[in-house]
């Protein structure tokens, strides 16, 4: 029957219709024609370019900062290696002057044995 058509395409209806503020399931991209939205073609492919174009643009500022990132990361290694073999040459320095400075208190230590011993033989001529 015809009420009965026309009560079910209301309903059909009723799901698209915006709300008094204009806002509403599927307003963006559709224009009011009557009781209805009609599909107005490229309405959400617009939204959807704009959309991914500004994915596209947040993706790129990602992709640049983590070549940044990557290349500081690269950097900050290079230097702790640098640090690394500068540490290791000072403490090879440090082992070498420590050897050189018991060697050094060996040899006063002799010196000093032997300064005795001459004083005690020098004490024995008289002048």
């Amino acid at each position: 029957p015809p009420g009965r058509v026309r009560s079910a395409r209301g309903r059909s209806h009723a799901g698209r219709t915006a709300g008094a503020d204009g806002t509403g399931p599927g307003v963006a991209g559709r224009r009011a024609c009557g009781r209805c939205y009609r599909w107005q073609p490229g309405g959400h492919a617009r939204q959807a370019a704009a959309s991914l174009e500004a994915i596209t643009q947040a993706v790129s500022v990602i992709s640049e900062m983590n070549t940044q990132i990557a290349t500081a990361a690269e950097e900050q290694s290079a230097v702790t290696e640098e640090i690394n073999r500068n540490l290791t040459t000072i403490r090879e320095m440090v082992d070498e002057l420590n050897q050189s400075g018991k060697a050094t208190l060996n040899s006063a230590t002799s010196l000093a044995a032997t300064k005795e011993q001459l004083v005690g033989v020098v004490s024995h001529f008289k002048l």
